[in-house]
């Protein structure tokens, strides 16, 4: 800095003559501490002192990068180191522009136009209102981490991978390829389901049986099927209920769950789909179509007959299997556990 300014105090007197004119732009004040722009505006030597302000800001803004690991481990994900990243470029890149202003004397001749421009100022910053929320609720999202990268989500009835999340929104990848972007204030605003969170997920799927059907025979051929196939865990165990009873069919729901660290869900419920479908084909099991009967009879034979069982139904009521389901409650407790660890 100080060979500078020796080389800009022998400068010849037709330099001397444009300082003198671009004086009148500055602030009035002879001497800078540092190098001015009344000493040399145009010449090389007042934009390298500018050139190497900005350097040294893009030299810092490569440090974030090098921290990356650190950011990772503390965002979890990359999701907090890539918004500190990005904070951190946009405050050096600021620190830069003022470094360089303040080095051509800009300064007050830019704090008088802002000052002048009030009213512009103020519709700026109703225009970018959404901006600073969106920069606000990405942080919020980065210390709250409901999800992290890779996670499946649904986020305000969108689906997909998370991707990316930045300082303005999240970016998914839907099951088709495509990118769904979300700005983070709507995304903080909404319910977020994530899938991935938990590596257990449960699926179901309801089948419609004829009328004169055996529910006991329904549920023993589809249960079996599950239990035996691949992918399908064991605790909690697969399980079927009856949904209700419509015109000319019976809804049943199947249920299993999938352990999404060693099969693929959608998998894993589309061949249980499959799979229970032909088990009940195979077991001689009617599974209807929509349709509609009318039977014309007389009085006589219009009488319900009764459907013939084994046992009455008082008898059956007797030993219904009506307790408390607990499958769930490893999982809830094991949610609790990782709370009291994270928050001691």
């Amino acid at each position: 800095m100080e060979a500078m300014k020796k080389k800009i105090d022998h400068l010849d007197s037709s330099w001397r003559k444009r300082l003198s004119f671009s004086h009148g732009f500055g602030s009035g004040s002879g001497e800078h501490p540092g190098l001015s722009l009344q000493k040399s505006p145009f010449s090389c030597f007042s934009f390298q002192p500018c050139s190497s302000s900005l350097f040294s800001g893009s030299s810092l803004l490569s440090l974030p990068a090098r921290w990356q690991a650190l950011y990772r481990q503390l965002g979890g994900g990359g999701l907090v180191g890539n918004l500190i990243r990005q904070i951190l470029q946009t405050i050096l890149r600021l620190v830069s522009l003022l470094l360089a202003l303040e080095i051509l004397d800009l300064t007050t001749l830019v704090g008088a136009l802002v000052g002048t421009a009030g009213l512009f100022g103020l519709a700026v910053g109703f225009a970018l209102r959404d901006i600073v929320e969106n920069y606000l609720a990405g942080a919020l999202l980065s210390i709250r981490s409901p999800f992290r990268l890779n996670d499946f989500v649904s986020i305000a009835g969108e689906e997909g991978v998370v991707i990316r999340l930045n300082a303005r929104e999240v970016i998914l990848m839907s099951l088709s390829g495509n990118h769904i972007r979300i700005p983070n204030s709507s995304v903080f605003k909404s319910v977020i389901l994530n899938f991935t969170r938990n590596p257990l997920r449960g699926f179901e799927f309801p089948v419609s049986v004829g009328m004169g059907e055996d529910l006991l025979k329904v549920q023993e051929v589809g249960l079996r099927t599950l239990k035996a196939m691949k992918g399908v865990i064991d605790d909690p165990l697969p399980s079927m209920r009856v949904e209700e009873i419509g015109d000319n069919s019976m809804s049943v729901l199947f249920a299993g769950w999938v352990d999404q660290r060693q099969a693929d869900y959608l998998k894993v419920r589309s061949e249980s789909i499959r799979l229970v479908k032909k088990s009940l084909d195979q077991a001689g099991i009617e599974l209807p179509e929509p349709s509609q009967t009318i039977h014309i009879s007389s009085a006589e034979e219009a009488k319900v007959r009764p459907a013939e069982s084994e046992t009455s139904a008082e008898e059956d009521a007797k030993e219904a299997d009506v307790a408390v389901l607990h499958q769930l409650d490893k999982q809830i407790e094991e949610e609790f556990r990782k709370e009291e660890n994270e928050n001691p």
